[in-house]
């Protein structure tokens, strides 16, 4: 958990707020007794020297805004940083957030079993239709280990496990699946062992992230 409630945690927020003063700052959007919404701006500038035909030389600054859109919330007691269109680097954030909260963290890769991600999500939410895998560490007659990528307009599990891999041990690094049946979640969605997903527009994310975090958070404790 975080050592501090959340509300106090939103004041010191607005307290390092954005401003046109402040190269880095904070934009609380929305605040509750177990969500915090907001965005990390770091302003940053970039010098560019022009040499014209006559030998003129100029120097421009040009502005450029990192915008990070995260949010804060707990889910069973647990509480998550959720950072949406991840940037290349976030330590930015990470470093003054942990400033503020007062102890350090760090984000560190997750590493989730898939096979046993998409089993759960079909318990819960309807069966899916996974139309892209992608495989490795695949057993080659315990020989040697192979990578694959399968797609298909149905279930390339089907194909999978009756003939193709039958048998076979293998990892799951990605894929892309939609829910058969499902009067809500309508859109794709892609999912890497690493935790990070990707929604088509159809899909309502938000929606769909309140029924997938439980689930990952149960596979990662």
């Amino acid at each position: 958990g975080i050592p501090l409630p959340i509300k106090d945690l939103a004041e010191k927020l607005k307290a390092r707020s954005f401003t046109r003063e402040r190269r880095t700052g904070f934009v609380l959007k929305k605040i509750t007794g177990v969500e915090l919404i907001a965005q990390y701006i770091e302003q940053k500038t970039t010098i560019k020297e022009i040499t014209d035909p006559f030998g003129v030389h100029q120097t421009f600054e040009i502005p450029d805004f990192q915008v990070i859109e995260f949010r804060i919330f707990c889910i069973e007691d647990v509480w998550l940083l959720q950072i949406n269109n991840t940037p290349r680097s976030i330590k930015s954030l990470i470093l003054k957030l942990s400033s503020i909260i007062g102890f350090g963290f760090y984000a560190d890769n997750i590493e989730i079993d898939l096979k046993k991600l998409i089993n759960a999500l079909e318990d819960t939410q309807g069966r899916l239709l996974v139309t892209k895998m992608d495989l490795y560490n695949i057993n080659i007659q315990n020989t040697a280990l192979g990578q694959m990528v399968i797609t298909s307009p149905k279930d390339v599990r089907q194909s999978l496990d009756s003939y193709l891999l039958a048998g076979t041990d293998y990892k799951i690094k990605g894929l892309v699946a939609k829910f058969a049946l499902h009067e809500v979640f309508t859109g794709t969605f892609e999912i890497r062992n690493n935790s990070r997903i990707e929604f088509c527009e159809a899909m309502p994310s938000r929606l769909f992230l309140e029924a997938y975090l439980p689930i990952l958070t149960q596979l990662i404790k």
